[in-house]
């Protein structure tokens, strides 16, 4: 149903920045956009697909990350896994 939201996962994750991104200007608002990674425990059990939305709920590092939103652009497929799940994101957060 359009609008109804399920929690896939609740846990740890990684989130860092990876060289690279910069300003796109569409129409007339100014978006930044980072390449940015997000990785999960290699034994999470969760199916994480393009499109979801990720939001961190507690960094203890960090407090600037509580609340922040992330849409998953792209899913490692068999062959790219490492010890840990790992994603491309994009943040939803837009300057006007």
């Amino acid at each position: 149903t359009p609008g109804t939201k399920t929690t896939l996962y609740v846990g740890p994750c990684r989130v860092w920045e990876v060289a690279g991104g910069g300003p796109v200007i569409i129409s007339e608002t100014d978006i930044f956009q980072q390449n940015t990674q997000l990785s999960i425990p290699w034994d999470a059990n969760a199916t994480i697909k393009p499109k979801d939305e990720v939001t961190i709920t507690a960094a203890p590092t960090d407090p600037q990350m509580v609340g922040k939103k992330f849409q998953i652009q792209t899913v490692a497929r068999a062959g790219e896994m490492r010890a840990t799940r790992r994603f491309s994101v994009q943040s939803v957060d837009m300057e006007a």
